[in-house]
């Protein structure tokens, strides 16, 4: 691990964008810890589980907020880069915490 750790957001991010997808695989590939942190509830995990596993990220980097705010987490988990589609969350994100969020 290189210590950089980044974050990304799920619905609309990486469920349906492959450019993404390949981002956040070679983020983890090249030693960056990668996160998944989606406004989903745990009873909705299972296609998060199994793209974070085609993805090589750890179940344990995978928190789900229950439709509450992102910025917590991020900031508890020391992420400097996170990338959402929603640019309401990226408002709360930066208002919020010292994190860069890439609107995909």
């Amino acid at each position: 691990m290189n210590g950089i750790k980044v974050g990304f957001d799920f619905d609309n991010t990486l469920s349906n964008k492959s450019l993404v997808r390949i981002k956040a695989y070679n983020f983890a590939i090249s030693g960056f810890e990668v996160f998944i942190i989606t406004k989903r509830p745990p009873e909705y995990s299972d296609e998060v589980y199994a793209v974070a596993n085609q993805l090589r990220i750890p179940q344990s980097n995978i928190f789900f907020t229950s439709n509450g705010i992102k910025s917590p987490y991020i900031v508890k988990l020391g992420i400097t880069q996170f990338y959402d589609d929603c640019p309401e969350n990226k408002i709360e994100i930066e208002a919020n915490s010292s994190c860069t969020v890439n609107l995909v």
